[in-house]
């Protein structure tokens, strides 16, 4: 069975080395285990688990020609299946094991048709994936996205980017960039397709980033749900503001305002800060309001920092932690936390060990607080 997997495999390698002038081999390995884990009710026991480890393998090539300029990126994940029972019957599922996507540019345009798994055109800085990067990969903290009490992450306020679709990118200069993406892969009628268009248009300035951006809703995709998806891929017709200050020597800044548009309207205000306070001292810190304007809605608010300092040459130690209220107009507040200290012995893209410890408390009323904990260990290898 390996034999007969591995020839396809090598094939695609060699055809898409074959005629492109350069190419980029890469990829990686990321295992976690659970070593201890465990909550508040009464019924449970200390238990110990293990995560199935993500391997990648990630290509991109490029070839010169006479009309432009022509790519491909592929990344290619062994595919995990899943096996559970539903009443009768068995429900089986399976995660695709391929993306890629094929570019062609010139001086002004580049034009993009496929799949990008991270995303395209994202305007987040440090707020959203970069606020633990690798940690997040390899640990997996569950409060990555600010999801504890309520279902309103930093999506509201940063644009997460595209996933898959047909792009256009024109840069006319240095300063100006303007982006179309078409949701094309989604399906569906052709009126519902153009329903999900997303544009952006940003400006590059000496102190840092200005950007605005309109992310369409496609109907075909998610009409049939009754419950708002704030999802970047599957949003309800959304715009977003976004500014990044990088003037200042050591200091980072990210604002983001999202309003999104139909069901009911929420208005996302965030921003994040990263700043080098000495040679071994960082901190990170972000925050979020989360304004729903329905009559009634509660008011969401998220506040996180995770300061960092490096012990010795290859050795950081962070400290991370999160609080999280939703204010409704009446009744009990909903509460949630985390503390997640953890060392990172490697370097920040990998190889790197991490140990950790996390302990999470969601409070929802009175007299109704879940508490769990558990103590991670990860390594991750990239190459």
């Amino acid at each position: 069975m390996k034999k007969f997997i591995a020839v396809p495999v090598v094939l695609v390698l060699v055809a898409f080395g074959a005629f492109a002038q350069e190419v980029n081999v890469g990829g990686g390995v990321i295992a976690r285990t659970e070593l201890l884990q465990g909550d508040n009710d009464g019924n449970s026991e200390i238990t110990t688990s293990g995560v199935t480890p993500v391997v990648r393998l990630q290509m991109s090539a490029e070839v010169d020609t006479l009309v432009g300029t022509f790519g491909a990126w592929l990344r290619i994940q062994p595919p995990s299946a899943s096996v559970s029972m539903e009443g009768q019957g068995i429900e089986f599922k399976f995660n695709p094991a391929m993306w890629g996507h094929v570019w062609w540019s010139n001086d002004m345009l580049r034009l993009m048709l496929g799949e990008n798994p991270p995303g395209w055109w994202s305007r987040d800085g440090i707020a959203r994936w970069g606020f633990y990067a690798m940690t997040q990969d390899t640990l997996s903290p569950g409060f990555m996205w600010g999801t504890q009490v309520a279902a309103k992450d930093y999506d509201l306020s940063f644009f997460g980017g595209i996933g898959s679709g047909l792009l256009l990118e024109l840069t006319p200069n240095k300063m100006v960039n303007v982006r179309v993406g078409l949701p094309v892969f989604d399906g569906g009628k052709t009126t519902d397709m153009l329903g999900g268009l997303a544009a952006q248009v940003g400006l590059n300035f000496d102190f840092g980033t200005i950007a605005f951006t309109y992310s369409g809703h496609n109907c075909s995709s998610s009409c049939a749900t009754s419950e708002p998806d704030w999802d970047f891929n599957h949003n309800k017709g959304s715009v977003f503001a976004y500014l990044n200050v990088a003037a200042i020597d050591n200091v980072g800044i990210d604002f983001g305002l999202g309003a999104h548009l139909e069901n009911d309207p929420v208005i996302g205000i965030g921003a994040a800060l990263n700043i080098g306070l000495t040679p071994e001292f960082a901190l990170k810190t972000r925050l979020q309001a989360a304004i729903d304007t329905t009559e009634n809605a509660p008011i969401d608010l998220l506040f996180e920092l995770l300061p960092s300092y490096d012990l010795t040459s290859g050795v950081t130690a962070f400290l991370g932690a999160g609080l999280e209220l939703s204010l409704p107009d009446s009744g009990s507040a909903s509460l949630g936390y985390y503390v997640f200290p953890h060392v990172r012995m490697g370097s920040a893209q990998g190889p790197s060990l991490y140990l950790g410890f996390e302990l999470r408390s969601v409070s929802v009323g009175e007299n109704n607080t879940a508490i769990s904990w558990r103590a991670p260990v990860g390594l991750n290898f990239m190459f």
